[in-house]
């Protein structure tokens, strides 16, 4: 049974057969007995989490695990708050070892974003982008404050920004002035480098809501999935910057996508938003369609939530397991690609706002931590299910 489900499950063992009949416990049960229901043992409650790391002031944002260069894995977490506040942990003492707050970015983080060069790319809800360097040991300096205001959404920005790898060039993915468009940025030449946008024969998608890039994936040299206001998932094509497929899966905005390998190699695409369903499909087999259109998922399954609202996806690394963070303040664990429900992970007061797996775990060898920031402040951190569990 699913650590999810919770409540008893009763068991009659009221009825005896014959005057002298042997009741499962072994004792003679003479006939005309009244015995009390048997309660079955509960299934094990979801475990607590693994620590509560507690500092911001506000809103929680932004997560990501940091790994900057000779350091081990696993032990450094990035956030940010809704006052712009960034945050360095060290999940070893389990404390803040830095903290700034990006000026340009005062009505909040949207994203903090590991760079392979050890560098951090710092997304502020206004459209900004900085880049820290660590200096002195583990200080956060800002080095670098990129975006010309010209490129700036005119309003504040929903989606967060996106690492693209490409040889040669730190890119970031992010929306730009108009934001049903998304920017593609060199980080060393501080310049906008291309656009990828839908054809003007397109009908409107509204603002870009979410990201994420699956690097290498057979079906592309590499895939961008973008969630749109109007309910869209847009596949991108980062080599040619050409749309592979689209699908209309939701009444309301996409505010959450993740794509991942499976076992057999192919990619899968996981999307939410504030509706109660999550949507897990297949890429199209053949892109772009020989008659000019543009190809949708295939093999959708659907599966119905029991809260409406969904902030972020997150695919651990192993591709087995998939969370969400949700308005109702719980973390959910599902099984990828089947999006079979797991478990349920409850601390919160308030609803998730990101979730976001790391790639090592200094704990556990080969494992992985899950990290969930909140609107009440915290980040918990769960160890569950690890690769080399065998429960």
């Amino acid at each position: 049974r699913s650590p999810a489900v919770y409540g008893p499950r009763w068991v009659n063992e009221s009825t005896a057969v014959g005057r002298s009949a042997v009741t499962r416990g072994g004792r003679a049960q003479t006939r005309g007995e009244i015995h009390a229901p048997r309660m079955a043992s509960p299934p094990p409650r979801p475990p607590d989490p693994w620590y509560v790391l507690r500092g911001h002031q506000h809103s929680v944002t932004a997560a990501s695990f940091y790994d900057p260069p000779g350091h081990p894995a696993g032990v450094f977490l990035l956030s940010g708050d809704g006052a712009g506040t960034v945050r360095l942990w060290d999940l070893r003492s389990k404390r803040t070892v830095s903290e700034r707050t990006e000026d340009h970015a005062a009505k909040g983080i949207l994203a903090t974003v590991p760079l392979p060069s050890g560098a951090i790319a710092v997304h502020g809800r206004e459209g900004t982008l900085s880049v820290l360097q660590l200096a002195n040991g583990l200080d956060l300096k800002q080095v670098a404050a990129l975006v010309n205001p010209a490129d700036r959404p005119g309003g504040l920005c929903f989606c967060p920004a996106t690492w693209v790898p490409a040889d040669g060039q730190e890119l970031l993915a992010l929306p730009t002035s108009d934001p049903s468009k998304i920017g593609l940025y060199d980080l060393r030449e501080r310049k906008r480098t291309g656009v990828l946008e839908f054809p003007a024969s397109a009908s409107p998608v509204g603002m870009c809501m979410s990201m994420h890039v699956q690097a290498g994936s057979p079906e592309s040299s590499g895939l961008l999935v973008a969630g749109y206001e109007d309910g869209s998932l847009a596949g991108w094509d980062l080599r040619s910057r050409s749309v592979l497929w689209r699908s209309k899966l939701f009444d309301e905005p996409a505010v959450a996508v993740a794509a991942a390998l499976t076992k057999k190699g192919s990619c899968r695409v996981v999307g939410a938003g504030a509706t109660d369903k999550l949507h897990v499909g297949k890429l199209p087999s053949t892109v772009p369609l020989d008659d000019g259109g543009v190809a949708q998922l295939r093999d959708l399954k659907s599966l119905q939530l029991k809260h409406a609202g969904i902030n972020s996806v997150s695919v651990r690394g192993d591709a087995r397991l998939f969370a969400t963070g949700g308005w109702d303040n719980r973390v959910r664990l599902f099984t990828w690609p089947k999006a079979s429900p797991l478990a349920i992970l409850e601390y919160h007061r308030a609803a998730i706002n990101v979730v976001v797996w790391s790639r090592a775990f200094f704990e556990v060898d080969g494992g992985s931590l899950l990290a969930a920031g909140s609107k009440d402040t915290r980040i918990s951190l769960w160890s569950v299910y690890q690769a080399n569990d065998t429960t």
